[in-house]
């Protein structure tokens, strides 16, 4: 039997990027959790979520939805900042969380052991920080010929297969290089720039030749005008100083972007239709957009403080004393980029609740 594809969003339960940061979402919201996930199933027409978590207890939460609503999940903890031994031994943790989820609950459950580890596991590359690692490849792409990164995932990959039982993938950076024999699916987050727009595909070419199932892991476009020509659209465009204070202080220090941005919903939105159009066209075998909402980022007339034209979401927060339009009661509303999702998904499956996906 031929294998849907995969047609995919992501879901961030609460990522602590860093040591000493606060995670990206304050509190879930369960009642608010399980609403989404109805339009993501049955508005947006996903098949699949990869839910992101940092903390176990949220990531079992959010997962376990996913499956009773009868959507593929890839558990996908966000274990960042630690070193290779610390980074496997809190994987291997939660991994045997995802196999008691399956075993409970069935359905189709893939294990996704990390995430972009050249930047986010400390020691495989040279640097403090991850912008750090990031300037240093730049600098001496030599550095990602080390083998580290490889033998790593190799090591972990070992370690995880007894304890979970179904697909194992990884999460890497189209210029990484892990030796993907020790796993079933090949992941990785690849964006659609004005630097790769010409060779997007052709990109995909080594991952394809492994003869395993491709997935686009992640794949985005921020909000704001020429999002695919600034350069910035790994990192952002917010203010640094102000998010470390902020980080610091909480909300006594606002968040803000960096000056000269305006929101362009309308420019996400055709990027993302020329990004799915093609790779509707390709050999992959699915791919997950970037995201269903940004969490603690909200939608804000002055730019500076616009924080959802930051985001790669497919909805946005709203402000207090703004309602959705679309959902009543709801403060998140629809952005012109999720219809055009809606649109390449397509009519939601004919299964029932609680039935996955094959």
């Amino acid at each position: 039997m031929v294998t849907p594809r995969i047609q995919g969003v992501i879901y961030d339960a609460g990522t602590v990027f860093g040591r000493g940061q606060r995670p990206t979402r304050r509190h879930l919201d369960e009642r608010l959790m399980r609403r989404e996930l109805e339009v993501v199933r049955d508005e947006l027409h996903a098949t699949h979520v990869r839910v992101v978590a940092s903390d176990p207890a949220r990531l079992d939460t959010v997962a376990a939805a996913v499956v009773e609503a009868g959507l593929g999940l890839w558990y996908s903890p966000a274990v960042f900042d630690c070193d290779p031994a610390e980074t496997a031994r809190n994987t291997v943790a939660m991994a045997g969380h995802a196999e008691a989820l399956r075993r409970r609950l069935g359905g189709h459950v893939t294990f996704v052991a990390g995430s972009e580890a050249t930047l986010f596991v400390r020691g495989l590359v040279p640097g403090k920080r991850l912008t750090d690692r990031f300037a240093r490849i730049k600098a001496d792409p030599s550095l990602l010929h080390s083998g580290d990164l490889a033998r790593f995932l190799t090591m972990l990959a070992a370690e995880l297969r007894p304890v979970f039982g179904g697909p194992l993938t990884y999460a890497s950076l189209s210029f990484e290089q892990p030796d993907w024999r020790s796993f079933d699916i090949v992941g990785v987050d690849h964006y659609r720039d004005d630097r790769v727009k010409d060779r997007y595909l052709e990109i995909l070419g080594p991952h394809l030749a492994t003869g395993l199932p491709v997935v686009v892991s992640e794949v985005g476009m921020r909000t704001y005008a020429g999002a695919s020509a600034s350069g910035a659209l790994g990192f952002g465009i917010t203010d640094t100083t102000s998010f470390v204070l902020h980080q610091i202080f909480g909300r006594l220090v606002r968040v803000r972007n960096k000056p000269g941005y305006v929101r362009d919903e309308a420019g996400q939105a055709r990027e993302l239709d020329e990004t799915l159009s093609i790779l509707e066209g390709s050999a992959v075998a699915g791919w997950f957009l970037a995201s269903f909402s940004t969490p603690g980022t909200f939608y804000d007339d002055d730019p500076r403080y616009d924080r959802d034209m930051d985001g790669m979401s497919l909805v946005k927060g709203l402000p207090d004393g703004m309602e959705s339009e679309r959902w009543p009661g709801e403060r998140y509303e629809a952005k012109a980029a999720f219809d055009v999702v809606a649109g390449h998904y397509g009519p939601p499956l004919t299964r029932p609740l609680g039935q996955p996906p094959d």
